[in-house]
């Protein structure tokens, strides 16, 4: 009998298995996959009652009874130029990277689903991102062909999946979202239950360059009371250029970002906090 028939782990992993610490949303969404491409009703289901309430934002639920597929890493405008490439040597795809991947994406005859997903790290609430996502989907609409029709036959819908903390914001600003705990309940799966866990996790330790989470609140009055165990680093995504997005739409007060005492920046995405309190202090209100 093996490890795998017996389920233990390895010793260089404190007894877990690879399953057990791994982090990255493309094993979560592979996992789905396969739980959906046996079983997709589950998913449409869950995907159903999230968005329930958006129906104000214009949500059709999808339907139970029609045939669907179910696409992983759906690569779609190189995929789809492929395909159509074969019948017309002439065709192309405009002003699109080939190389854009959506997580998944449901097909039926007359709806698709693309499926973006985040695990450890969220969905940033900011201007830029969701702009993004709403060229990709008016550049898939033109590249399918159905960009003219009224109303849309078949209907391309974004959803965002995500922890539940992650999506609260998204929900309230009216996207379509959907959960990896409902997907965790509805499918009994304890691996979909811990891609939900481990938003809260990552903020509650920060990753391996961190010494700990404030918020730019806290970061700020740290600065102004002249605390001594203030941080000489933050650290954000993008690194100030990720901070100018969190200034736009202000939710750099509550959002918690990486700290560090380090002598030395860890890396690119890390700035100095002279230069956080420099940026934020034009949003900031007098204390």
């Amino acid at each position: 009998m093996n490890n795998m028939e017996k389920n233990l782990g390895w010793s260089y992993l404190d007894g877990k298995r690879w399953a057990d610490i791994s982090r990255e949303e493309r094993f979560f969404c592979s996992h789905l996959y396969a739980l959906a491409h046996k079983n997709l009703l589950p998913l449409i289901r869950a995907i159903n009652e999230a968005n329930a309430d958006n129906v104000k934002v214009g949500w059709l639920p999808l339907s139970e009874t029609v045939d669907w597929e179910v696409g992983f890493e759906v690569c779609l405008f190189r995929d789809w130029r492929h395909y159509k490439r074969r019948q017309d040597r002439s065709f192309t795809v405009e002003d699109v990277s080939l190389k854009r991947t959506f997580d998944l994406g449901l097909f039926s005859e007359k709806r698709i689903v693309l499926i973006e997903a985040k695990a450890q790290q969220g969905f940033e609430n900011d201007r830029e991102q969701f702009q993004g996502f709403k060229a990709d989907l008016e550049k898939a609409a033109a590249a399918l062909g159905i960009a003219s029709a009224v109303p849309p036959d078949p209907r391309l819908d974004l959803l965002l999946l995500a922890s539940g903390d992650a999506v609260k914001k998204l929900r309230e600003a009216g996207h379509y979202c959907l959960t990896w705990a409902a997907l965790g309940a509805i499918y009994d799966d304890k691996v979909l239950d811990r891609a939900e866990r481990i938003y809260r996790d990552y903020r509650d330790v920060g990753g391996s360059n961190a010494d700990g989470l404030m918020s730019g609140h806290e970061l700020r009055l740290a600065h102004l009371n002249q605390i001594a165990s203030c941080p000489k680093f933050v650290g954000r995504g993008r690194g100030l250029d990720g901070l100018q997005a969190d200034l736009t739409t202000g939710v750099w007060r509550t959002r918690l970002y990486e700290v560090s005492i380090a002598e030395v920046k860890p890396n690119s995405n890390w700035f100095p906090l002279a230069d956080f309190i420099e940026a934020v202090e034009p949003y900031s209100a007098p204390e």
